[in-house]
């Protein structure tokens, strides 16, 4: 498993090690989820506080298709949850933009997973 974990990250930069090693972590959204299933409104924002970190550090190739998906993930789960948004948007979320935005998010997330399967080793697809 070392060995396969060296060849996947040897042409990766620390920065882009320390991401995907976040975004192995995340990108399921566990965290989110049972925090949304437990209606716990101090989880959902430290959890979304989470989600704008891996923004903030992702690499330039992919930080904005992932932007993207993170805030139109954030923008949904603040319509339907009475949460403060990671930023501290404390406005309600505009529908319109929101629905615009999830229209709009299939291309970006399909970069990601490109991303994530090319420089991660991580298949978010399947």
């Amino acid at each position: 498993m070392t060995i396969m974990t060296t060849v996947l990250t040897s042409g990766c930069t620390s920065d882009e090690k320390r991401f995907c090693d976040d975004l192995k972590d995340q990108y399921t959204l566990a965290a989110l989820r049972h925090a949304i299933d437990a209606n716990d409104t101090t989880a959902i924002g430290a959890a979304l506080r989470d989600l704008q970190k891996l923004e903030d550090e992702a690499p330039a190739g992919v930080r904005q298709d992932l932007s993207t998906v993170l805030d139109t993930v954030i923008s949904t789960v603040r319509a339907v949850t009475d949460v403060t948004g990671p930023n501290g948007e404390k406005m309600p979320v505009d529908l319109a933009r929101l629905n615009d935005a999830l229209a709009k998010v299939a291309t970006s997330s399909q970069h990601v997973v490109e991303f994530a399967d090319r420089k991660c080793g991580l298949q978010l697809a399947r």
